[in-house]
């Protein structure tokens, strides 16, 4: 008998991409870091830790753990922009 499924949702049936990047930048400017964050780059690499994508995009942020702890609250402000990917119902049928 199965007792527990669990489904990974940002990326796979969730597209959260603007969300991500919105509460990312909204993030970036509460800390006073700047940047200038390509769009198309930072979905490129969204999946991987922010850490890598900051490397990558060259923005200097010296402590990254502050950086997610401020972030999550700021996803949620964002949450709207997420949405279900086309016939992300279709899976479960």
């Amino acid at each position: 008998m199965i007792e527990c499924i669990v489904f990974d949702l940002d990326g796979t049936l969730v597209n959260s991409h603007n969300t991500i990047y919105k509460a990312t930048i909204k993030t970036l400017e509460y800390l006073n870091l700047k940047s200038n964050l390509d769009k198309d780059k930072f979905y490129n690499m969204l999946g991987h830790h922010f850490q890598d994508i900051f490397n990558e995009c060259e923005i200097d942020v010296p402590d990254v753990e502050h950086f997610i702890n401020i972030y999550k609250g700021f996803y949620f402000d964002f949450i709207d922009e997420s949405h279900l990917y086309d016939n992300a119902f279709t899976l479960f049928e």
